[in-house]
């Protein structure tokens, strides 16, 4: 006969061995791709995130989006084809995020994605910068970009990256995450601890 204390031990173990973490999918990209490439970058990103569910078919996978236009978008479309949840990672709050998209089509694809988002995760401001700060493009601003990538690099287990293969030196930008990813040395200053 077991102790009460056995017994409470086997649950919990019997718990463990229930609970799955997620598996954390970064997506990053280009926010101008080419249309014609857009079906093949489509079913690239499918075919990775399948190898990803059979590589570990008792994790669940949640794919992290900035739900920038381009290449963020395309991987929340194609995780929900696919029945995979996504996290929208935005880069700066809500209401000024919404000011990069201009063209009304563009915004109400965000919107209709935001909406079917599994869960949405607003990024906060760099120590010492205001939400003046970045209600127009410079360096505040684009250290807000420059947050998500890192935030990618850091908290994804595996980062999709559509990109082109060439650094514009922009910071947030694909080049810089993958670099955050491939060298962590590079990378900016973390989020952690904020």
């Amino acid at each position: 006969m077991q102790s009460s204390g056995g017994d409470a031990v086997a649950a919990s173990r019997d718990r463990g061995r229930r609970f799955k973490g997620p598996m954390l999918v970064g997506c990053t990209g280009h926010r101008d791709l080419v249309p014609d490439e857009l079906p093949a970058l489509e079913a690239a990103v499918a075919e990775l995130l399948t190898a990803v569910m059979r590589r570990h078919p008792h994790t669940p996978l949640v794919v992290l989006p900035g739900l920038a236009a381009g290449a963020d978008r395309l991987a929340a479309r194609v995780a929900l084809r696919l029945g995979i949840e996504f996290i929208a990672v935005l880069p700066l709050p809500l209401e000024l995020y919404l000011t990069d998209f201009e063209a009304a089509e563009s915004r109400a694809e965000f919107n209709d994605l935001l909406a079917r988002a599994a869960g949405r995760i607003e990024l906060p401001l760099s120590e010492g910068t205001t939400v003046a700060a970045v209600t127009s493009w410079g360096p505040p601003r684009d250290a807000c970009y420059a947050n998500l990538g890192t935030f990618l690099a850091e908290r994804s287990h595996v980062l999709v990256a559509s990109w082109v293969g060439e650094d514009n030196g922009k910071a947030g930008g694909t080049a810089s995450v993958v670099k955050a990813r491939t060298e962590p040395t590079s990378r900016p200053a973390s989020l952690a601890g904020r």
